[in-house]
């Protein structure tokens, strides 16, 4: 060949005819035009003297040469081998002259320094065994050897891809038979399927249901897609699979597939949606025991849990109670039981420190039983804990985990608004009970300020107590309302307004009946007597049958006392339950206060304005006061002359006596109620008597005498007794009269009494005139006189007085001007007689 080094071939016969030459000529041309097209280069081994005999010039283009060596050789060759590759190579080329083939892949390093991939492949002859000459070709492989490598490279990037995630890759023939699988699923062995359709590896029903969609691909000759869902050994899967036509020269030649493991997608999906739906039911519940349950009954449901229980705070008892316990649970570790703070540490560890807790995270067991393998324990913020348990480990991925916390949130986020709407509930409750309480008292009020003014105008007992119960009962406001007092053994109605009075002709007013009315009992007992609801007390009293036939269902009655005089009981009825709340029955009681003050002011009134009066005579022994011990210890007798109030309980006496009280006045207020004395003077209409002003505690005689309705005329204090002698309006009961008496003194004996006209009012009737005054210029004008201010010279002065009385000398003038300026116009007023 023209493009060869070396000496042309021969033939066996002979000389070539110049025609057969041509020939050859013209075909070594295409031969050569063919290998340089293919850039192969060739060459020819002689053996024997180890030397390249022929080589074309595109094998020293593969080398890098530009231009042909001088000569070439195996050495030559072996050193532009790749290091790495000259020992293989070697081997191989040893083989080669053994065997008769040679077939090599190597590295060169060519001569104009570039690396490259060669493949050779030869044949060698033998002679008699021995080989004798190798021929052979090179070409350059550098880029297959590189396309090989992104192949190989490629390929296992797929591999490792489909190893790695949840897609399977697979091609089928027309038959639908696998002849390549990548990333198959565990419970297939990917070299036995090649070959095999999935009716020959699958039951029946899994293989029908996922060879249909590769008989619609194949039979419409379009790619389909569809979810399919089947049984495998390990479980239920479930794939997005598509498959589509693979063609080769626009013929089906069979299937490409690809397979989407959406197993635990599509099982998340189904726990979301049971999720919600079990959220809208959680959400829904209006107590903390529902939500509870509901949230138990999802996490069977949603989570697939079958040992769940909800531990709720129970406030009163400070416990996470249990809520709803699953069968499940109790199957696992038997009665589930409170937990107090002393009990589960892994139960209070979740709950005090708002963290979930596993089995694996707790120190220890923690309280839990050997018997719970896993278990998880999702707090509830202050609500309490969503406990999770299973008998077998690891039980609870992460993925559980994750939904398990979602539903804790969505139960924390409902007991919330259920704690919250409790709050409000109880608030506006509370709102409501408030304004009721408000209204009745507002209604309470209004008949105290109305009872106040009926009371100011009111000028006897009578009056007094029918102004004060048919007041109560105007317009509705309560349904009945009656005054009695205290008569032997039994209450006698005075007065009474309202509906069906007939109820006290039904009733027993005895004190010694059992079950009476509740008058009766505060009569007896000296209390209110309150009772809410008439209906929930037994009913075996007659009053309570009476009651309830007559309406009434709750009833209140308190005592009317005095200073220690019983006025008598103020009983008052309704016919709404629990009508008294606690407001209503303490304005009650102080309107029983006022018409008991209101009652002692008439009847002291009455006592000082009646001309026909009785007069009565005591006799009181053991008379325990401040004077009467003073009285004792001086030896002295003493005149009382009158008694002014002097607030905050005291009271401000004046009396006389014939010898000097000044160190025994000095020691009776350090030993007795005594708070101070004044020596007032003696002489001017007293003789030789000494005029004291002393203030005193407690109760006195004058005092004792005025509150039960009398006005002393003589009040005389010796050797721990006392004589007295009083007035008492005709009208007053005198056995009553002695027996408020006897409250304060009970060794008081009735000496005298009889009939008889007011003896010290003169004709033209002062008394009237004092009438005419507040009680304040009363007070002011009452101790003026009896400190002798009004005496010549004066045992006072206006300032001195001014102090006993607690007022500066300038409101003293003013009250007692005044007062003398109304005492005076009634007195002189019309007064038409001369000098």
């Amino acid at each position: 060949m023209s493009g060869f080094d070396g000496p042309a071939n021969s033939t066996d016969g002979g000389e070539e005819t110049a025609g057969a030459g041509a020939e050859r000529g013209d075909v070594r041309s295409r031969i050569e035009l063919a290998l340089d097209a293919g850039a192969i280069g060739v060459w020819e081994f002689d053996v024997g003297d180890d030397t390249v005999s022929v080589r074309s010039p595109q094998h020293d283009r593969l080398f890098g040469y530009d231009e042909p060596p001088d000569a070439w050789s195996v050495e030559r060759f072996f050193d532009h081998l790749h290091p790495e590759d000259r020992e293989r190579v070697e081997e191989s080329f040893e083989a080669a002259l053994a065997s008769g083939e040679w077939s090599c892949e190597f590295r060169i390093q060519r001569a104009d320094g570039d690396q490259r991939w060669l493949a050779a492949d030869g044949a060698v002859s033998h002679d008699d065994g021995t080989p004798r000459r190798a021929v052979g070709i090179v070409r350059d492989v550098t880029d297959r050897r590189r396309l090989d490598r992104d192949l190989r490279t490629e390929r296992e990037h797929l591999r490792v891809a489909l190893e790695n995630s949840p897609f399977t890759a697979f091609r089928l023939d027309t038959d639908l038979r696998y002849t390549w699988i990548g990333g198959a699923h565990d419970d297939f062995d990917s070299d036995a399927v090649i070959g095999k359709r999935d009716d020959e590896v699958l039951p029946p029903e899994p293989a029908e249901r996922i060879m249909g969609p590769k008989r619609r691909a194949l039979e419409a000759d379009e790619a389909v897609r569809e979810v399919v869902t089947y049984e495998l050994p390990s479980g239920s899967v479930t794939y997005d699979l598509t498959v589509e036509p693979l063609r080769e020269d626009g013929e089906v030649i069979g299937l490409t597939c690809a397979a989407l493991d959406i197993t635990e997608r599509t099982r998340l999906e189904r726990t979301l949606v049971r999720l919600h739906e079990a959220s809208r039911d959680i959400v829904a519940a209006a107590t903390p025991t529902a939500a509870a349950e509901r949230i138990v009954d999802a996490a069977v449901g949603a989570l697939g849990v079958d040992a769940a229980v909800v531990y709720l705070l129970d406030q009163a008892d400070n416990v996470l109670r249990p809520v709803a316990p699953t069968d499940g649970l109790r199957d696992l570790r038997g009665e589930v039981a409170p937990e107090p703070p002393g009990g589960s540490p892994i139960v209070w560890r979740a709950f005090a420190n708002d963290e979930t807790v596993s089995l694996g995270e707790s120190a220890g067991r923690g309280g839990v039983p050997d018997s719970v393998e896993s278990g998880l324990w999702i707090p509830l913020a202050d609500h309490g804990v969503l406990a999770l348990a299973a008998g077998e480990r690891e039980a609870f991925d992460e993925e559980t985990r994750r939904v398990a916390e979602h539903l804790a949130a969505t139960a924390e986020a409902t007991l919330d608004r259920i704690a919250r709407e409790a709050a409000v509930e109880a608030r506006e409750r509370q709102l409501a009970e408030q304004n009721r309480r408000l209204e009745g008292l507002g209604r309470i009020n209004d008949i105290i300020r109305e009872i106040d003014r009926e009371l100011v105008r009111a000028t006897s007992v009578e009056e007094i107590e029918a102004a004060v119960c048919e007041r109560l009962t105007r317009e509705g406001r309560f349904a009945f309302a009656w005054f009695g007092e205290r008569d032997g053994e039994g209450v006698t109605p005075r007065a009474w307004a309202g509906d069906r009075a007939d109820y006290l002709d039904d009733v027993s007013l005895e004190l010694s009946a059992d079950g009476g009315d509740p008058a009766v009992e505060s009569v007896a007992s000296g209390d209110v007597t309150h009772v809410a609801d008439v209906v929930e007390t037994a009913r075996a009293d007659r009053w309570r049958r009476t009651a309830l036939a007559c309406g009434y269902r709750s009833i209140i009655a308190t005592p009317v006392r005095y200073d220690g005089v019983d006025y008598g009981v103020l009983a008052v009825y309704d016919h709404e339950a629990d009508a008294f709340g606690p407001l209503t029955r303490d304005v009650l009681a102080e309107l029983s206060d006022t018409v008991a003050r209101a009652l002692n002011a008439a009847e002291t009134r009455l006592a000082l304005g009646s001309d026909a009066v009785v007069e009565v005579e005591l006799d009181i022994r053991a008379v325990d006061t401040a004077l009467g011990r003073l009285a004792t210890e001086a030896d002295t007798r003493l005149d009382v002359h009158g008694a002014v109030p002097a607030g905050e309980g005291a009271t401000q006496v004046f009396f006389s006596s014939e010898d000097d009280l000044e160190a025994a006045l000095g020691d009776a207020v350090a030993s007795t109620s005594m708070q101070s004395f004044e020596r007032l003077g003696s002489g001017s209409g007293f003789g030789d008597r000494t005029r004291y002003e002393v203030t005193v505690g407690g109760v006195t005689i004058p005092t004792a005498l005025a509150r039960s309705g009398a006005r002393a005329r003589r009040v005389r204090i010796d050797d721990g007794g006392a004589t007295v002698a009083a007035e008492l309006p005709r009208s007053a009961d005198v056995r009553e009269f002695l027996g408020r008496v006897k409250i304060a003194f009970p060794e008081t004996e009735l000496v005298a009494r009889h009939d008889g006209e007011r003896l010290d009012r003169p004709a033209s009737d002062p008394t009237e005139a004092l009438e005419g005054l507040t009680d304040r210029q009363r007070e002011v004008l009452r101790t003026a006189y009896l400190s002798g201010y009004f005496e010549r010279p004066r045992d006072r002065t206006g300032e001195e007085v001014a102090e006993s009385l607690g007022i500066s000398q300038s409101t003293f003038n003013g009250h007692l001007r005044r007062a003398e300026q109304t005492l005076y116009a009634r007195i002189f007023d019309g007064d038409s007689s001369v000098g």
